[in-house]
Formats: C-alpha cells, structure tokens, sequence
C-alpha cells in the first residue's frame, strides 16, 4: 500500500502503533471453506462475525420499513387508481416498489452514515456511537 498511503512511513515513524498498517501478510484463499478455516486460525472464530451487528443495525430496520411502505402503498394505490380490478397491475407494484425504496433509504440513510463513520474511525457502538 506504500504507493497509495504515502503518509504511513511518517505514522508508523511518529506513533510505533499502526495495527492496520502492521496485519500479517495476506494468505492464499482456496474458497469458502479454506477461508473460514484459515480466518479462524488466524484472527479466531469470533472475527468470522465481527461485522455482523453493524450490518444488522442498518439491514434490519430498512428491509422493516421498505416491506411495510411498499406493502401499504401497493395497497393504497390499487384502491385509488384500480378500484374495479381484482389484482393490482405491476405498475401499481413498481411505482409503490420505487416510492418504499426511497422512503427507507431516507430514514435509514443516517444510521449507514454513524456506522460507515464508526468503522473507518474503529469506534464501539457502546461509547462513542453518540459522538458520530
């Protein structure tokens, strides 16, 4: 990495710590399989799930609300704009689809920047989650 970070001689030489600089040479990775096997010897089973919970945090509240929004809206539009038809028209669907999407986003779009701002500064969600 030194052609692209010309600034980690001067950090490693100023502070002697720079763990993200200083990680083990890279191992071959032979699949899925190989990778857990060798992940877990080398950083522990417990790093196999180490991003799981930040992920969680945005995943779970956006896949709530887009499948609520779009379920509510498909069912809105169809009796305003279809009363007469039995089935909703894949219009109604995309249209309802497009509007949910961008109304999950928009609410859960401050929480992905707390977590992208956390994990680039490698902060805990238990102390510093409010300074973000």
């Amino acid at each position: 990495m030194d052609h692209i970070c010309k600034c980690a001689e001067t950090f490693c030489t100023h502070t002697h710590s720079a763990p993200w600089y200083n990680r083990p040479v890279p191992v071959q990775l032979n699949g899925t399989l190989d990778a857990f096997v060798k992940i877990s010897r080398q950083e522990g089973v417990q790093s196999l799930w180490s991003g799981l919970s930040p992920t969680l945090v945005v995943a779970v509240p956006n896949t709530v609300i887009y499948f609520t929004t779009y379920e509510q809206l498909r069912s809105l539009f169809h009796h305003v704009l279809l009363p007469e038809q039995s089935e909703p028209s894949s219009l109604i669907g995309g249209m309802a689809g497009g509007l949910a999407r961008v109304w999950s986003v928009t609410v859960v779009s401050p929480f992905e920047l707390v977590r992208t701002k956390m994990q680039a500064a490698q902060m805990t969600y238990r102390g510093e989650c409010w300074r973000c």
